[in-house]
């Protein structure tokens, strides 16, 4: 069995935390604030300068009231970043 080796697209990822900060009409600061990390932190994530850890998705997610499937493929889901590459989701 072959292993699929998936590279996150943080820049991605970081795009579609502030596009669900934003829609749920919440600041940067006061999102950091309540998940407890710092404003620039919370930046660097937004720009994908940082790599998120699933804790700090995870509690970003719950305060935005959002799935962690929205924070990291998006709300429309259709893509997935395998090995580097963007590539059409696989529906199911």
């Amino acid at each position: 069995m072959t292993s699929l080796t998936v590279n996150p697209d943080y820049k991605l990822i970081g795009n579609n935390i502030k596009q669900m900060r934003t829609k749920s009409q919440v600041s940067q600061q006061s999102l950091a604030k309540a998940i407890n990390i710092s404003q620039t932190h919370m930046s660097n994530l937004e720009n994908g300068k940082t790599g998120v850890s699933l804790a700090i998705a995870i509690r970003i997610a719950q305060h935005l009231r959002c799935s962690l499937d929205a924070l990291i493929f998006g709300e429309d889901k259709k893509n997935l970043c395998v090995r580097g590459q963007t590539v059409k989701r696989p529906h199911g």
